[in-house]
């Protein structure tokens, strides 16, 4: 049998082959336009084409790949905010205050920003201090030290 003749070994598509088969309209045929089998199992196993080698729609694609492997998902920030999550500095309000950190702050006023513009501690150097304290009944030096430099910056009531 000549290589031709064998249905598993026909040619392999070209790169700009590969990009027209991704744009494809879901239902478009793949079958019929000669190429390697392999190449086609291929893209039924990561879900790009169904087993009659038709282009599936990308929600079929991301449900393929959810069965098969899981997914990640890479998410900006705004998505959080927008579900109810609270942003970073947030947050660390939310932290201090179930800590009863420092004295009552007056409404609208973040205790988060007053440390970071004050007291130079970025948003992660405050997220890390405050969840340690969180883990731990022990007070630490720097949630003291952070606690203080707070006390002297907040007006009390």
């Amino acid at each position: 049998m000549a290589i031709g003749d064998n249905p598993f070994m026909n040619r392999l598509p070209t790169s700009d082959e590969i990009v027209d088969l991704e744009r494809s309209k879901p239902g478009t045929e793949f079958a019929s336009k000669g190429y390697d089998r392999m190449f086609l199992n291929r893209m039924q196993n990561c879900g790009y084409l169904d087993s009659g080698d038709r282009c599936t729609r990308g929600l079929e694609r991301l449900r393929h790949q959810y069965d098969n492997d899981g997914v990640v998902l890479f998410l900006g920030a705004g998505v959080s905010k927008a579900s109810g999550i609270p942003e970073w500095r947030e947050l660390i309000d939310l932290m201090l205050k179930t800590l009863e950190f420092g004295p009552a702050a007056e409404k609208g006023l973040s205790l988060s920003r007053l440390l970071e513009e004050k007291a130079n501690l970025s948003l992660l150097s405050q997220f890390d201090l405050v969840s340690h304290q969180c883990k731990s009944s022990d007070e630490s030096d720097e949630f003291v030290a952070m606690e203080a430099t707070c006390s002297g910056m907040v007006k009390t009531t």
